[in-house]
């Protein structure tokens, strides 16, 4: 859901921590609140109204909900936690902040955003800024990529600048992208849905699962396993070349892998891509130790490529590298 918003609130960073073995898993659902008959509710909060009646008015966050609800059936520790943040289409950057700081405040360890800035309208950052602080609070965020049929970014600023979120698109039943589904390097993964609202709760009831199995795991833990879980689809058009696969996700949960951050460079005017790199604009990952990721380096405005520093050297403009720590790459382009 897309709405026009405006406000002020500042995000705090608090230090990560895991949740105790036992201890319920608890998504959020922020969202336009959720009607009471959904199972699994706790007791939540409407950041909008400033009251604890989170009743839905609009059916979104209701059915974002139910999606939740069904797909974490069976799973004893979780719980749905509803975060009211719109009613009937009003709402604010501001207040959007908020509830997504209020769930991480509150416990959430997953925290669904089926959510977007109106187009043509401007962020303010607060919502980006709430994302990280919920992150480092240690609750791990999912975002739909809204259904604009594009791969431009700047569609979805709240998902395109928070790289530390989960952003979803939605796919049919044969791992291709819906016709209004958002993509590009930007993006993830995809999920099964009619739409990233409710592609986007599949992802997060699946880290749900996951925490269940293994619940020491850090955000950043819970996503390097939803990636090292999904189903390869090489043709899809998301960073990470995949679908959700819930089972395997959990699977890949109890690997014990070094998640390091690659970071790319450049020097003059060229890009570069290779897997969720696209810089210009994306130029960092965190990746598990030991992926090989191909870099392709690329002149623009009719310069040339000189050649690779760091991590990558010599002078063709693929460079094939094994990221087994921190590494830098860096391209350097001339006149």
């Amino acid at each position: 859901m897309r709405v026009a918003l405006a406000g002020a609130i500042v995000a705090l960073t608090v230090p990560a921590a895991a949740g105790p073995a036992g201890a319920p898993i608890v998504i959020a659902v922020v969202d336009s609140g959720v009607d009471p008959s959904v199972p699994g509710l706790i007791a939540g909060r409407n950041v909008f109204a400033g009251s604890a009646d989170t009743r839905d008015d609009a059916g979104h966050g209701t059915g974002v909900a139910r999606v939740v609800a069904a797909a974490t059936a069976g799973c004893e520790p979780c719980r749905i936690m509803p975060v009211k943040i719109d009613s009937a289409g009003s709402s604010t950057q501001g207040v959007i902040a908020a509830g997504i700081r209020w769930a991480a405040d509150h416990g959430a360890r997953v925290i669904n955003l089926s959510w977007g800035l109106a187009i043509g309208a401007r962020s303010t950052g607060e919502v980006e800024r709430a994302i990280s602080a919920a992150t480092a609070h240690g609750a791990l965020v999912v975002t739909g990529a809204m259904n604009d049929g594009t791969r431009d970014p700047r569609i979805d600023p709240w998902a395109s600048d928070s790289p530390e979120a989960v952003r979803v698109t939605a796919v049919d039943g044969d791992a291709n992208l819906l016709p209004a589904s958002n993509h590009g390097v930007w993006v993830d993964l995809g999920a099964p849905g009619t739409a990233s609202s409710n592609a986007a709760p599949r992802v997060a009831a699946a880290a749900a699962l996951v925490l269940a199995s293994h619940p020491s795991l850090t955000p950043r833990q819970l996503r390097a396993a939803l990636r090292r879980g999904c189903r390869p689809a090489p043709a899809l058009d998301v960073a990470w070349h995949c679908v959700l696969d819930p089972d395997a996700a959990i699977r890949a949960a109890a690997a014990n892998v070094q998640i390091v951050r690659l970071v790319v460079a450049r020097r003059g005017a060229g890009v570069v891509t290779g897997g969720a790199i696209d810089c210009g604009r994306f130029c960092a990952d965190w990746l598990d130790a030991g992926t090989i990721v191909t870099l392709k380096a690329a002149p623009l405005h009719g310069g040339r490529f000189v050649g690779w520093r760091a991590a990558c050297t010599g002078k063709t403009r693929t460079c094939r590298l094994r990221v087994g720590g921190p590494t830098r790459a860096i391209a350097v382009f001339g006149p």
